[in-house]
């Protein structure tokens, strides 16, 4: 029996946009409220002798998702990554027959269940007692069976005081809730699931990341998940795929690589410079001229489990044994988290370093800074003597981003509140 449970051949979907205008004005997507303002104003407008609006129109291919071919196999976690607007949404609806492709083909083995938005397969006027024998019954499952997991269901989604409400009446939160405990429930063999999880609170968020690696390594079944969490792809996923522009753009297993690169790519040029070059007289004395400050290869962002290594180059001009050179390290919100000099683990270091070009090594350790943005500032001061840059006011200064590797741990997949996210030494006794 083959291992392969979902075969995709060059999928994909394009949908027609039509515009309407007047052929001078930018194009209009047609809706009910210009078609009545066009109602109003073209008797009008053939009076004064302009041409009607939406005399004009045009139609536009739109490739929502094009070319995707690849094998999923039993027992594989995958994760959907990209953009907003890359075609993740569509290949699950596709994959879920929600909508049908324009091109290709693919093909399914064994029972699916799918969360592709708040309230799917629920009907909103139904209890939630009822619904789960609905959905139970949309699974292929008799009521004996159904009943025999109802239980966990109702424990698992912990909406019990609400079971006999109607479900238009839950918040979004309690339909995913409840649609997620009967869909992981129900022993499905293949489970899709869209960005919904990111409507629930972190609790239940972990909660279920939890099930999910329970599900998938007890009964080799297969998951594919879509979301923009990276920690949560990190945790659950045993495959990463990244989507661009509607094609498919990486397919690894590599997941905590493939994040990296995807991460990487989508750091705001404008905002995150890991690179500091001194274009003229700036951080200039009598002891040095500082040449750079940089994140060695100019990186932007690293994962939590990586060290960060900042690269110092200065022409020391005075060499004197008193000179410390350091760093000082700041979050986004500005609050100062460390200061480091080279003299805390070399306190000979100064006087080694010799007249002409001289470069330092800083390496931040991994586990220690938290998912966020980070501001490096180069500092330097006379030991028993004057600072030759006041901390928080050197020009000198590089940013990057800390995100994902914050632990293999299911339970943390997201910043931790405070400034560090530190591993520590834990054991029982």
């Amino acid at each position: 029996m083959s291992d392969t449970v979902i075969t995709i051949e060059d999928l994909g979907k394009c949908y027609k946009l039509v515009h309407q205008g007047s052929g001078l004005n930018a194009a209009q997507y047609s809706r009910v409220n210009e078609e009545l303002g066009r109602m109003i104003m073209n008797p009008i407008r053939r009076v004064m002798g302009k041409p009607p609006i939406g005399s004009h129109t045009t139609t536009e291919e739109f490739w929502a998702l094009k070319n995707v071919s690849l094998d999923i196999k039993r027992g594989e976690r995958v994760g959907l990554i990209g953009r907003n607007g890359a075609g993740k949404s569509t290949f699950l609806k596709l994959i879920s027959r929600t909508i049908s492709p324009s091109t290709g083909r693919f093909s399914i083995t064994g029972k699916m269940a799918s969360l592709l938005e708040v309230g799917t397969g629920f009907h909103p006027e139904l209890t939630g007692r009822e619904n789960i024998f609905l959905n139970g019954s949309v699974f292929g499952l008799k009521r004996y069976q159904i009943l025999e997991k109802y239980d966990e269901i109702v424990e698992f989604s912990g909406v019990e005081r609400f079971l006999d409400t109607p479900v238009k009446r839950y918040s979004s939160g309690m339909q995913v809730r409840l649609a997620f405990s009967v869909a992981a429930h129900l022993d499905p063999e293949i489970m899709i699931i869209d960005e919904v999880l990111a409507v629930g609170d972190a609790r239940f968020q972990k909660k279920c990341i939890g099930k999910m690696n329970e599900v998938a390594n007890s009964s080799n079944r297969t998951i594919i998940f879509v979301t923009h969490s990276m920690g949560f792809v990190e945790a659950l996923c045993n495959r990463a795929l990244l989507l661009e522009g509607g094609e498919l753009k990486a397919d690894s297993y590599d997941v905590q690589n493939i994040v990296h690169n995807y991460l990487e790519s989508t750091v705001d040029q404008m905002l995150i410079n890991a690179e500091w070059r001194n274009s003229g007289e700036e951080v200039q004395n009598e002891f040095f001229e500082l040449q750079y400050l940089r994140t060695v290869g100019a990186k932007r962002r690293f994962p939590n489990n990586h060290p960060i290594r900042i690269e110092i180059e200065l022409n020391l001009i005075k060499p004197d044994p008193r000179l410390m050179i350091g760093i000082a390290i700041f979050n986004d919100e500005n609050a100062l988290i460390a200061i480091s000099f080279g003299t805390d683990v070399d306190p000979e270091l100064p006087s080694r370093m010799q007249e002409g070009i001289q470069t330092l090594v800083c390496e931040i350790p991994p586990h220690l800074l938290n998912e966020r943005t980070h501001r490096v500032e180069f500092i330097a001061r006379i030991h028993q003597g004057p600072n030759i840059t006041e901390v928080g006011t050197c020009p000198a200064t590089i940013k990057f981003e800390v995100a994902g590797g914050l632990s293999d741990s299911p339970y943390w997949t997201q910043r931790r509140g405070g400034m560090c996210a530190p591993h520590l030494g834990w054991s029982l006794v």
